[in-house]
């Protein structure tokens, strides 16, 4: 009895600091707060490497704009696990491609970068484009079926 005790409130306790991990994360002033630098850049390198026997990737950015604190032009973020699937699918991996635009919510763990608050912490910009040009994705669907007639 006193084991399934300890298994609820263990559960409890995991579900609570998992929701307010998610209630941090999804403000966007909260994740700036938890960031030592806010980029906004364009994915240049995606390199897997192996160091102490656990394997990493390596992702290189060519910072545009930081949004918040300053560093040099090209930053390195380094996140557990490897892109190429048939290697190590972790959850937590999040995907890049070369030349993709990001914006990166970002803290310093020792030399290198890791994103903040996994997901929530990268925003793909190459979507957001559209947005930014003052026109709506329906717009440009009514334009496209208006030259297909």
């Amino acid at each position: 009895m006193r084991y399934l005790y300890f298994t609820v409130v263990l559960i409890l306790l995991t579900f609570v600091e998992g929701t307010q991990f998610i209630a941090e994360c999804s403000d966007e002033l909260r994740r700036t707060d938890h960031s030592d630098i806010v980029i906004e850049g364009t994915v240049n390198k995606i390199e897997g490497k192996s160091i102490d026997g656990e394997t990493y990737t390596f992702i290189t950015v060519k910072a545009d704009k930081y949004l918040k604190g300053q560093d040099s032009d090209l930053i390195i973020v380094k996140q557990y696990g490897n892109l190429d699937r048939g290697v190590i699918a972790i959850s937590i991996t999040l995907d890049y491609a070369v030349d993709e635009k990001v914006k990166l919510y970002l803290e310093k763990v020792d030399e290198y970068y890791q994103v903040v608050c996994g997901e929530m912490g990268k925003t793909n910009l190459n979507k957001v484009e559209i947005k930014q040009t003052g026109e709506s994705e329906k717009e440009l669907i009514k334009e496209n079926n208006k030259s297909n007639l």
